[in-house]
């Protein structure tokens, strides 16, 4: 079955998407009611509730969709539809904000907002017991995949695990909770150092920041990331590139989700094959690339039926095809065998134009009808899109029967 990727939102989605959204807008005068009538005592009988409406109409889309109304930027109130760590639904969060109506009062996100210390101080207070931020201060540095890490020092005795998700809670407040899904790398925490007598104790370091830093001075570590990225698209550069080979041990099964039989594979960038396969969620295209990218990888069953009606004599020949059909929208970057599944990895300026493209090549070639497009962005990778019209469903993980 072909189609395109956006598969994750079902018509039963749009269904209850264009019911939400009514019954947004034929609540909306009770919303703003609710915000006027928080924190008055005792409640009111009957008064709207708000916390349960939401459950019964944004979270009857997907009860996974967590949500948060806060002041508006532009308009009076704001309302943040995220799925926090449930990276796979931002494509329906992102469709659900698509077919939003206009409203006068309101306005709406798909990510928490930074805030300022002052409002993050509040949260903290309310909802980590953290009254004074004051004695808190950082550094960051550049680490693995691109990604920024974070050291704390605090002032506080409780124990570093409690700490440490309390300092998650006030970074993803700090920053957006876009950047801190995407650059974020880890979090750690140090108690903070104190002068003594006659200087004798440990002495606090200079070299940290001030926590109303945090904001500029992780900006000023994406660019310098930024900056030492290609200057050009990949399609550009790939011949200078260094490729690496990189060699996996796989557990065997019956069958693989996503690359999970990947035993060898040739890419242009090692630290970019890290972050595309060190983790499900740790990919983020903006890390890799200034250009607008898109990540991709081909998947193709090496079990198939139908392999022996493929014109192509190998792996290079459809690398060569693929390069030669892209020109100026894209090119390989990595490939590698499997198990089962033998995959090239691609990077593409314009999504939509270069799908098409892939499609009509491989087709040309009699390709497996059992292959597949897969994104290696963590908010697309539950969508798919076949290299036929007819090719089957690939197995994922999550088509698996509970155990």
């Amino acid at each position: 079955m072909s189609g395109d990727f956006w598969r994750s939102v079902t018509e039963d989605h749009k269904l209850a998407v264009r019911i939400w959204w009514a019954e947004f807008e034929r609540n909306q005068d009770n919303i703003l009611t609710y915000f006027t009538a928080v924190g008055k005592s005792p409640p009111q009988e009957g008064r709207f509730d708000l916390p349960h409406w939401m459950q019964e109409n944004l979270q009857a889309i997907d009860a996974d969709l967590m949500w948060e109304f806060g002041p508006g930027i532009s308009k009076d109130h704001r309302l943040v539809i995220t799925p926090e760590a449930s990276r796979a639904l931002r494509p329906l969060v992102r469709y659900i904000l698509d077919q939003a109506p206009e409203f006068e009062k309101f306005e709406f996100y798909e990510y928490r907002l930074p805030e300022n210390l002052e409002r993050a101080t509040q949260m903290m207070t309310h909802r980590a017991g953290w009254r004074d931020l004051s004695g808190i201060r950082f550094r960051t540095e550049i680490g693995e995949s691109n990604r920024i890490d974070i050291v704390f020092h605090t002032p506080f005795k409780e124990p570093q695990d409690d700490q440490l998700g309390k300092l998650w809670l006030l970074t993803e407040q700090l920053l957006g909770e876009e950047l801190a899904e995407k650059w974020v790398g880890y979090i750690d925490q140090q108690a903070a150092a104190k002068g003594g007598l006659f200087g004798l104790l440990k002495k606090p370091d200079d070299h940290l920041l001030p926590l109303e830093e945090l904001a500029s001075d992780f900006g000023n570590r994406i660019a310098e990331i930024k900056s030492s990225l290609p200057d050009r698209p990949y399609f550009e550069i790939g011949e200078e590139q260094d490729w690496v080979m990189l060699k996996l041990t796989p557990e065997e099964q019956e069958d693989y989700d996503f690359k999970d039989d990947l035993f060898v594979a040739p890419f242009l960038s090692a630290p970019m094959f890290t972050a595309m396969h060190g983790g499900r969620r740790n990919f983020c295209p903006e890390r890799f690339s200034n250009h607008g990218e898109a990540f991709l990888f081909l998947k193709m069953d090496g079990a198939a039926e139908d392999l022996d009606q493929e014109t192509f004599e190998d792996r290079a020949s459809i690398e060569d095809a693929l390069n030669e059909a892209l020109k100026s929208l894209g090119c390989m970057i990595g490939g590698g065998t499997g198990l089962r599944y033998s995959y090239i990895d691609l990077a593409v300026t314009d999504l939509k134009a270069a799908v098409p493209i892939i499609q009509r090549t491989l087709q040309a070639g009699n390709l497996t009808r059992r292959s597949w497009l897969f994104h290696h962005d963590p908010d697309h990778q539950a969508e798919w899109i076949g290299i036929w019209p007819d090719s089957p469903a690939p197995y994922m993980e999550s088509d698996r029967e509970p155990s």
